[in-house]
């Protein structure tokens, strides 16, 4: 009986000893295969890198579009379609791609890179807001709205986070070496171009009549901050007004006077708002005061538009 016992405890432990040999071998063989897969990103990079333009033509050429050299792009169009080949998984070396493609006129092969970008990294406000200037340029509206809300859906911090960490952005960002002098000019571009993406989903919404969509992001650009706050509060009254959301849309349409959007439609909807709620006397008082708002002063959402390029 005892002889059996002991039978039993050396094939458990037997048993034991084997898997957890086994379990270290394929740690071992993991690790390794982490530690080539490291290496061989670090050989290719430090390869590619011997072959790579010298960036001052592209950074001056971002800088000033005037600066463009058909042969210089497309030397770095052949550097970032190898480092994009060889490294599928580096969403900026799609990115630059795209944007040389872009510029040389290939827009089809652009919007190809930018697809290939978010598939390596979805949250990146860049990638998104120039597949939109793409459909825009297609006249694809639908393609472009959904475009834009994906640029403004990725968190602002973020955005910064991957551009000031990725190693192919370094050479183009300004006091790359004095962090809290990048941080601010990556703050100030940021703004700048997020407002940018929220003014052309405010269009895009009104030719669309798209009045859900344009209130709730009317609504965000508010809790954003930006500095032209009237505008935002317009077309969250107007989406508001047309959604019979009257009360709120009172509301809004009174800050975008109040943030000096002095213009007609805003007292022309603020009063048909007040109408709607009832208050027929306060909707005769802002109907006339919408025929002498700003000397009979007209808001052109069309205005907004603007010749829109990737960067």
């Amino acid at each position: 009986m005892l002889e059996h016992c002991k039978r039993i405890g050396n094939f458990i432990k037997s048993v034991f000893l084997r898997t957890f040999f086994l379990y270290c071998a394929l740690g071992i063989v993991l690790f390794s295969c982490v530690d080539m897969e490291r290496a061989w990103s670090h050989v290719v990079t430090t390869t590619l890198s011997r072959y790579m333009p010298p960036h001052d033509y592209l950074i001056a050429f971002d800088h000033d579009r005037k600066k463009f050299d058909l042969k210089k792009t497309q030397e770095f169009e052949r550097y970032y379609r190898k480092v994009s080949q060889f490294m599928p998984f580096l969403s900026e070396a799609h990115g630059l791609l795209g944007f040389c493609y872009f510029y040389d006129g290939q827009i089809g092969k652009a919007e190809k890179a930018y697809q290939a970008a978010t598939r390596a990294y979805f949250k990146i406000f860049n990638f998104h807001y120039n597949l939109a200037v793409i459909s825009l340029r297609k006249n694809d509206h639908r393609k472009a709205l959904e475009h834009f809300r994906n640029s403004v859906d990725v968190s602002p911090i973020e955005n910064i986070q991957y551009i000031v960490n990725a190693r192919m952005y370094k050479p183009f960002l300004p006091f790359a070496k004095q962090p809290n002098l990048l941080a601010a000019a990556m703050g100030e571009y940021t703004h700048d171009v997020y407002w940018r993406a929220y003014l052309q989903i405010f269009v895009i919404c009104e030719e669309l009549k798209d009045y859900p969509t344009m209130l709730f992001y009317a609504r965000h650009a508010i809790a954003g901050g930006f500095s032209k706050q009237g505008i935002a509060y317009y077309y969250a009254g107007r989406a508001a007004y047309e959604l019979k959301e009257y009360k709120s849309g009172a509301w809004y349409l009174h800050q975008a006077i109040s943030e000096g959007f002095d213009y007609a439609q805003a007292y022309q909807f603020m009063g048909l708002s007040l109408s709607a709620l009832g208050r027929a006397e306060k909707d005769a008082a802002f109907i006339a005061a919408a025929r002498l708002s700003s000397q009979g002063k007209v808001f052109l959402g069309q205005e907004l538009k603007m010749e829109l390029l990737v960067f």
